[in-house]
């Protein structure tokens, strides 16, 4: 192969200096240029600190944080609005209190990541005043919770009293079961007190219920209530239980409530509310004191900046001469880099030639792969054809004829009595099952060799084209493609021990390019049956599966053979990479191409060593217009 030698950027011309020779060592520190300079940076670094200065004040931060905490406080009110409706029957479910607690929550989070971005100086106050406020918020979290849960047991008494006394009253009614005085006493005691329970609202005081509670203890121990028959004094110590329950349940909530009233958020809202305003007071002062630093230092710029337009005015004619130099220089430089870049193209024909013959040789070792492997099976269908022509049952038919002929002026006497003539219609009947059967094997066999030389074609045409117009298409079920394939190295996979499973979902007529797909599946299962090599302890099988999916057929080809590394993984593909020690590194290459070149993809699976592997094509699924 012809190579041409690139011209390296040392061959080319070193460009002459133009106009005096740079000032070096001691010398250059000394000239005005050097000194302004200097000047110039050493005054840009102060004000760029001035500025800095001035919009490090912080206000972005005061402000967020300020309106952080604003929003936090309206949560928490919220949280405890929420409490006291459900107290009063305005919400009579507890889902709101977790969606509230969730808020607050979260708004802490933000508050706190706002108050870290305050100054140094207002650091521990915030620090402190947060965590205080978190430490509130956990605390009437559980004081909420321990309210929805009383609260809870409350309403449920609140519900079973009134059954309770209906079913007390129906008891003391029945005039046979005690005394009818001890009866109508109880009757009308039990229902004052019910009635003053009733009316016991949810602002009443637990000093109220403790005293109603009292009076339910005391009428159970009353002499009346003795006078009771003992199904009557059940339900009258039911009821009394439940009012009992309800009263210790209602003390319990309005505590909860005094204690939830009394959890100091508010002080701590307004700490951190007085922290970050006395913060933003001395950033204010701050900003002013270098806002007043930064109006004289901008004055000593615009001072040197007016004489550095002077002294650039000043260098202008300099400036044009060398200009002028360089120019020249140019025109020269652009001359020899023509010269460099005529040379650069022939040299990159060359190389594109070479790149061509590489490319040619690559098409001609995939074609020589997948034509093999289909050779393989169209030999082993010839050997089979010929065993089964060897072997046939046609001479039968020859002899069965002889038989026929030496009888023929007795042909009926013959076979009739005669054992030999008697027995030919069967053997006849026999013989012909066999030919079929024969017959039937043999036009398989010419099938498959059929159609691994179509398959040849369509490979070699396919490669013909490689470079060429796109493929052609045909319409026809996947399923098909996956059998043929199969077919092709059914005896291949037989000689090796390999059962073959089939999971082919049910799959529309596709448009499909016939030869691709067959040179990737039998390359895939090619792989799959090498795959089992050297493995003894277990069984060899190869699992096909066919199946759409979001508009994309998928096929895949998996084993339990020997696997892939991960490190092999990463180059499954690679052109000329194989792990067999035999192989060439084509196959796969060739397919994945093939799978991109349909649009879609070849990819590849496995657990590690010893795991098996899976190989899974998907394309486009292009259905068949009946239009």
């Amino acid at each position: 192969m012809n190579t041409a030698v690139l011209p390296q950027a040392s061959d080319l011309p070193a460009p002459r200096r133009a106009g005096p020779a740079p000032v070096r060592g001691a010398a250059a520190w000394r000239s005005p240029q050097w000194r302004i300079a200097a000047l110039a940076l050493v005054l840009l670094a102060i004000f760029g600190a001035l500025l800095a200065q001035t919009r490090s004040g912080g206000g972005e931060h005061y402000f967020e944080s300020s309106a952080v905490l604003a929003q936090t406080r309206q949560l928490d009110d919220e949280w405890v609005l929420e409490v006291l409706k459900t107290q009063i029957g305005i919400v009579q479910g507890y889902h709101n209190f977790g969606e509230a607690q969730r808020k607050v929550q979260d708004h802490l989070q933000t508050l706190q990541a706002q108050l870290a971005l305050m100054g140094e100086d207002s650091r521990p106050l915030l620090d402190a005043s947060s965590t205080a406020l978190q430490a509130a918020v956990q605390s009437k979290a559980t004081l909420i919770g321990q309210f929805t849960e009383h609260h809870t047991r409350l309403r449920d008494a609140m519900k079973r009293v009134p059954i309770a006394m209906q079913k007390l009253q129906a008891a003391l009614s029945d005039r046979a079961a005690a005394p009818v005085a001890a009866s109508a006493s109880m009757l009308a005691e039990t229902n004052r007190l019910f009635a003053r329970t009733t009316a016991y609202g949810q602002g009443a005081s637990s000093a109220q219920a403790l005293a109603l509670s009292a009076e339910f203890t005391f009428l159970l121990s009353s002499e009346e209530s003795r006078l009771l028959s003992p199904a009557q004094r059940a339900r009258l110590t039911s009821f009394v239980d439940l009012v009992h329950t309800m009263l210790q349940e209602q003390i319990t909530v309005h505590d909860l409530l005094a204690q939830i009233a009394a959890v100091p958020t508010d002080k701590y809202f307004d700490e951190i509310t007085a922290t970050l305003n006395e913060e933003q007071r001395r950033t204010t002062e701050h900003v002013q004191q270098y806002r007043l630093y930064m109006l004289g230092f901008s004055a000593v710029l615009i001072a040197l900046f007016i004489y550095a337009v002077v002294h650039v005015v000043r260098s202008h004619a300099e400036v044009n001469r060398v200009n002028r130099a360089l120019q020249t220089m140019n025109e020269g430089l652009e001359q020899r880099v023509l010269e460099r870049t005529r040379e650069l193209e022939e040299a990159q024909v060359v190389v594109a030639a070479s790149a061509r013959q590489a490319g040619m040789a690559e098409i001609a070792t995939n074609v020589l792969h997948n034509v093999g492997n289909v050779l393989n099976s169209l030999n082993v269908s010839t050997q089979i054809t010929i065993d089964k022509a060897r072997v046939s049952k046609q001479a039968g038919v020859a002899r069965a004829a002889q038989l026929l002929k030496e009888h023929e002026d007795r042909l009926g006497t013959f076979m009739s009595e005669d054992p030999r003539g008697q027995m030919l219609p069967g053997y006849l009947a026999q013989l012909a099952a066999t030919l079929d059967s024969e017959r039937e094997d043999m036009l398989k066999e010419l099938g498959g060799l059929a159609r691994g030389v179509e398959h040849i074609k369509d490979v070699i045409a396919m490669q013909q084209a490689y470079a060429g117009a796109g493929s052609v298409t045909v319409a026809l079920h996947p399923e098909e493609l996956v059998e043929d394939a199969l077919r092709i190295s059914a005896d291949s996979l037989s000689r090796h021990r390999i059962v073959v499973e089939k999971d082919y979902a049910v799959t529309p007529e596709l448009l499909l390019d016939r030869s691709r797909i067959m040179q990737i599946l039998v390359n895939l299962i090619s792989n799959a049956k090498q795959a089992y090599r050297d493995i003894t302890d277990r069984p060899h099988i190869v699992k096909l599966s066919v199946g759409l999916k979001d508009e994309l057929l998928r096929i895949s080809v998996a084993d339990n053979g020997v696997g892939i590394t991960t490190q092999h993984m990463e180059r499954i593909f690679a052109h000329g990479f194989t792990t067999k020690p035999d192989g060439h590194g084509f196959g796969l290459h060739s397919a994945v191409i093939a799978a991109q070149e349909m649009g879609g993809t070849l990819s590849a699976f496995s657990d590690g060593a010893d795991k098996g592997a899976r190989f899974t094509l998907e394309l486009p699924a292009r259905r068949v217009s009946h239009a």
